[in-house]
């Protein structure tokens, strides 16, 4: 999106090539004046004028929030009236608050099936009010969208969040590429982020691997008591979900951080408390982990997993129970206490990636896991099967066996 709002052309290298990225890309370049070249691991986009004009073509964006999320902000930007959709399940998750900051600063939308949910019709404005208040106890993610549209032009604004804001890294992870583009928001004090002077001015961006999937193979070290050396992260990395490799050193893991290099060894697993509400996504990984360990694991400050590609909380907890551990649950945390024997299973997915990929290292460290649906992983991991395929073989427990569908 910050390619998008630049004039000119901007090289984007190393970029996650996945469903959600694929998307949101083929969404921008279906506005008047933009352009959008896709390579293995590469974007090329193109702004050809100021003002872009909206597309006719309804945006279905799939699974993806995210997307959805940055589009209707985006659209506001553009001459004419943009309609976003999605999968019925991303229809049935909430934008009410987005839609009602938009709204607020002048961007008029209208829910055409049901009142804060896709899909949306958003018109595009010159917007001149430029200080917005939003809620962000649902996502993140709603402040990050009006922070890139209110970096498209050089002029004042703010952002004052409302609430206790979840996931709250991926909005200094916001700023921070802001930051690097051109654009400054300072952080005036808690809450409230204005914007200083600057323009979007980066010609590239080489984008830093990705911590989400990278937690996969962390705990693929937890599970089969390994060694895993991930590159590229730095260490002043803000990515949320390093958060956690903090649970994962006191269950028993040992880690090692340098310039740009994470190291992990697996050990003897037990049962620890975390408060996971900066990081939500990486529940799923430590309550499947938790099916291995000794004693109890407790999962706090998750109750936004409630309105994700599935309701996580449920999903996790059944499918521990399924491989034989007590899951309970809450509002907002989990717990799971282990079985002494993890049971065979086919691990139910929800159309979750995360929760097949979370649960699947479990087929890595026990025979007799087995993953339904198991390509919904393509949502943000396309190679995941053949990158655990290469970790199993790498690693000498091929013997196991990559879990799949019992047909696949």
């Amino acid at each position: 999106m910050i390619a998008a709002l630049k004039q000119g052309r901007t090289d984007i290298h190393g970029a996650l090539r996945a469903d959600d990225t694929d998307h949101f890309a083929r969404a921008l370049a279906q506005f008047g004046g933009m352009s959008m070249q896709e390579s293995d691991r590469a974007f090329q986009v193109e702004r050809a004028q100021t003002r872009l004009d909206a597309t006719s073509t309804v945006l279905d964006v799939s699974h993806g929030a995210t997307p959805a999320r940055f589009l209707m902000a985006f659209a506001a930007l553009a001459n004419g009236t943009t309609t976003i959709t999605g999968s019925a399940r991303l229809r049935e998750r909430s934008m009410a608050d987005l839609a009602a900051s938009l709204r607020a600063i002048g961007v008029a939308n209208e829910c055409l099936e049901r009142e804060g949910c896709l899909p949306i019709a958003i018109h595009g404005t010159d917007c001149a009010q430029r200080d917005v208040r939003v809620r962000c106890d649902a996502s993140s993610q709603f402040a990050s969208a009006l922070m890139l549209m209110l970096s498209f032009e050089d002029r004042a604004a703010s952002i004052r969040i409302e609430g206790d804001a979840v996931s709250k890294p991926y909005l200094e992870l916001t700023r921070r590429m802001l930051a690097e583009a051109g654009v400054a928001w300072s952080l005036r004090e808690p809450g409230l982020y204005c914007r200083e002077q600057g323009s979007i001015g980066c010609d590239r961006f080489d984008i830093e691997p990705d911590a989400s999937s990278a937690g996969y193979f962390f705990a693929l070290a937890a599970a089969t008591r390994s060694k895993v050396i991930v590159r590229g992260i730095r260490r002043d990395s803000v990515q949320a979900d390093l958060a956690l490799l903090d649970p994962l050193v006191r269950m028993g893991c040992s880690i090692a951080r340098h310039e740009d290099v994470i190291s992990i060894e697996g050990a003897a697993l037990r049962g620890v408390e975390a408060d996971l509400a900066d990081a939500p996504d990486c529940a799923p990984t430590l309550a499947a982990l938790a099916t291995l360990a000794v004693g109890p694991t407790t999962i706090t400050g998750i109750g936004h997993l409630r309105d994700k590609e599935s309701d996580r909380i449920a999903a996790t907890c059944r499918e521990a129970e399924r491989l034989g551990a007590k899951a309970q649950s809450g509002p907002d945390w989990l717990r799971i206490e282990p079985a002494q024997h993890v049971r065979e299973a086919v691990i139910q997915t929800y159309e979750d990636h995360r929760i097949a990929m979370a649960f699947s290292v479990i087929g890595a460290a026990r025979p007799g896991i087995a993953i339904e649906n198991p390509d919904v992983v393509t949502k943000s991991f396309p190679g995941w099967w053949q990158e655990l395929d290469r970790f199993l073989a790498c690693h000498g427990v091929a013997t196991v066996g990559a879990p799949r569908t019992p047909s696949a």
